[in-house]
């Protein structure tokens, strides 16, 4: 792990990572704000000088949302404009696919991110339910308290609405299972709402090729590189 703001060695030690170099002095605690920091979630810091909205508490056990961000030669909490610190998180959260596979999603509120994925030769209603999976496990993933994030979502898709809130059953049994693993996604994540709110589509545009690979927006998956005859 290199340090963010001099390029050195993270040095490992029972309660923290600290950089090699002692001119830097940057340290990450293993814990910060009554919150276990991970590896990963260092690793995240580092690499990218902040992470996601995650849930700390106070000295007093009262829960808040901020994200870590390496500031003035340390890390610091960054607290979401439309988050006040000691109140349950809201998160909205829209997806909308603008052709098959491809699917633009967008989460704001107390765990922010926006993104354009590909998820290969699928439907479009198929790509807005995966979307809105992605997303209830981001939302689960930073904030870290199940039951008490609001989630409210809106969805460009008719059919997608009905099924996610049961006025209607897909007839396909995959779609049915797509949108049974939805629901499940949700409920980890908290309360949630579903609202219908079109917009139109750009028309001739996209398609089930992906440009790139939207970096950090499946955090709970861990790359592994292994080599292979010579070959990574």
């Amino acid at each position: 792990m290199k340090c963010r703001l001099c390029g050195g060695e993270m040095v490992e030690s029972k309660k923290s990572w600290s950089c090699e170099n002692r001119n830097c002095g940057l340290v990450v605690w293993k814990e910060i704000g009554r919150r276990a920091i991970t590896r990963k979630v260092a690793e995240e810091l580092m690499r990218l000088g902040r992470t996601g909205v995650m849930e700390f508490k106070t000295k007093e056990g009262k829960p808040f949302a901020a994200a870590l961000v390496v500031k003035n030669g340390k890390v610091e909490y960054e607290f979401p404009k439309n988050a006040k610190k000691n109140d349950d998180c809201t998160v909205d959260v829209r997806v909308e696919a603008g052709s098959s596979g491809r699917c633009y999603l967008s989460i704001r509120g107390a765990v922010v991110k926006q993104a354009e994925v590909n998820f290969g030769l699928v439907s479009a209603t198929e790509a807005e339910c995966l979307a809105l999976i992605t997303a209830a496990k981001y939302v689960a993933h930073y904030n870290g308290s199940a039951g008490k994030c609001l989630i409210k979502v809106s969805l460009n898709n008719l059919n997608l609405s009905r099924y996610i809130l049961k006025e209607r059953s897909p007839r396909d049994r995959w779609m049915k299972e797509l949108v049974n693993l939805t629901r499940k996604a949700l409920d980890q994540a908290g309360k949630w709402e579903v609202e219908y709110r079109p917009e139109r589509r750009p028309r001739l545009k996209g398609g089930p090729v992906a440009d790139t690979f939207p970096f950090g927006v499946f955090p709970w998956l861990e790359a592994k590189v292994r080599k292979e005859n010579g070959r990574l």
